[in-house]
């Protein structure tokens, strides 16, 4: 964890120190929890150090209830028969980690009835009740050693510390993303049914472009007045308005602006789409879209400003495996209302996927009315994919963790090569302040998120098929 230091001037926070890593408690190969099947899928349980076989690939900050200001975190069991269980701890991180009441490990059985899969790779959103929406994830396939997306959706009551399955998705959904709408309902939005799907097009299953909008008050779906694949609870996305060569992809960095109906009470606001939906075929570059949810659902606006990037030496090029984030002005006036900050990631070649180069870059845009154009923001000091970009209480922005090169495939112990210094930037700052090395690598799978403490915590991740 990063402790937060006073700042001598706003563009010149002074460095802060990293706290001692420590692990979270794990079952020690090659005693596996119950109903585990490691043998068959990789990484073989011999390749986990011992004792760290859990890992925190999802946390999350628990807002109410008796574990407030604790982290709920949780990770991956492969499993290939029902009834199926999610592996989950709460960890208290103003407890010194050697106290006995640290952490909390519990193993939580997904009722017979749910559609199989798990929570890994899924996406989550507080609700406006202060519950935890979990949507999607991945079920492991053993008769073909392959994973697929689920349907799963479960609410964590976290005053009751209790988990409620709740009506199921209409569509398969591997790394969704999760957003809280003005009026508490949730827009669900991408992932994927199965990676072995993608054509040398790059075309996934249609339904990979739509969304889903979610009550959780009446554990009930929005219905579209027009039935998309077979299904009123599917919404197109941007990648089906007349444009077949988009799609939403995996996790797409989505964000509610301030923009919407005056008279709605509450608005449910705008849903803005900064990156990572992937662009194919004709067009030219990285593609940014909004669509208001509730007049035109399925009307999504893409200007052209958004089609074209600061990042990019020429068109052509997508960001991927990036972070954003909407930068909030925070009473500071060099930041304008429903301002989108992305950075990092790879820039990928749209016509050959395998010319991707990792990238230090940082561009903001302002995302209601007609928007604006991506502007270049000062560049990261470590170019760096699967970024963790944190925002900190005062406005800046704190990037962790990544990989300064491409994995290779298949990868080995020593690729990709991990970043170890985060790096701070104060509005109005132009240059991003390098802090201290990490005293663990954070990769692909990783997390970061501010603690109550003003502290940053960071976990998770994997360093080739090793879980860290």
């Amino acid at each position: 964890m990063l402790a937060s230091a006073d700042r001598v001037a706003a563009q010149s926070p002074l460095p802060g120190s990293w706290e001692p890593a420590f692990q979270t408690p794990g079952y020690a190969c090659p005693t596996l929890p119950p109903n585990h099947e490691w043998a068959s899928f990789p990484p073989p349980c011999n390749f986990q150090p011992p004792g760290v076989f859990f890992n925190a690939v999802h946390m999350v900050l628990i807002p109410q209830g008796p574990d407030r200001g604790k982290i709920m975190m949780w990770d991956w069991q492969p499993q290939t028969t029902a009834p199926y269980r999610q592996r989950w701890v709460i960890m208290d991180p103003a407890l010194p980690t050697s106290h006995p009441d640290k952490f909390e490990l519990f193993l939580f059985s997904l009722p017979p009835t749910a559609p199989q899969g798990e929570q890994m790779c899924s996406g989550h959103a507080w609700t406006s009740s202060g519950d935890l929406l979990v949507a999607g994830g991945n079920w492991y396939d053993p008769a073909n050693y392959h994973v697929y997306g689920n349907k799963i959706v479960y609410i964590y009551q976290s005053v009751l510390r209790t988990w409620l399955s709740r009506r199921a998705l209409a569509h398969d959904r591997w790394y969704p993303s999760v957003t809280t709408l003005g009026d508490g309902r949730m827009a669900i939005t991408g992932g994927i049914r199965d990676s072995g799907t993608l054509t040398s097009s790059g075309v996934s299953d249609p339904k990979d472009h739509t969304y889903e909008i979610y009550d959780p008050t009446l554990n009930s779906y929005q219905l579209n007045s027009v039935a998309r694949y077979g299904s009123t609870q599917l919404f197109y996305g941007p990648g089906l308005n007349g444009d077949m060569g988009s799609k939403l992809g995996e996790y797409p960095r989505s964000h509610v602006i301030a923009e919407g109906n005056p008279s709605a009470s509450p608005s449910y606001g705008y849903v803005f789409v900064s990156h990572q939906f992937k662009s194919h075929g004709t067009n030219t570059g990285d593609r940014s879209a909004k669509v208001d949810i509730e007049i035109n659902p399925e009307t999504w606006t893409s200007p052209a400003t958004w089609s074209t990037s600061s990042a990019y030496s020429g068109t052509g090029f997508r960001r991927n495996k990036g972070a954003s984030t909407l930068w909030p002005n925070l009473g500071v006036s060099l930041i304008a209302e429903n301002t989108v900050v992305r950075l990092g990631g790879t820039l990928q070649s749209i016509a050959t996927p395998s010319n991707e180069v990792v990238t230090a870059s940082v561009e903001a845009c302002l995302a209601s009315g007609g928007g604006s154009a991506w502007t270049a923001l000062p560049s990261l000091n470590n170019a760096r994919q699967w970024p963790d970009l944190v925002l900190l209480a005062d406005g800046s922005l704190f990037v962790v963790g990544g990989a300064s090169n491409i994995q290779q495939f298949p990868p080995n112990p020593n690729d990709p090569t991990p970043v170890m210094a985060s790096e701070i930037l104060v509005p109005g700052n132009s240059v991003w302040n390098v802090q201290p090395n990490m005293y663990s690598s954070r990769l692909y799978h990783s997390t970061a998120l501010l603690l109550p403490s003003a502290k940053v915590m960071t976990g998770g991740g994997e360093f080739g098929w090793l879980w860290a």
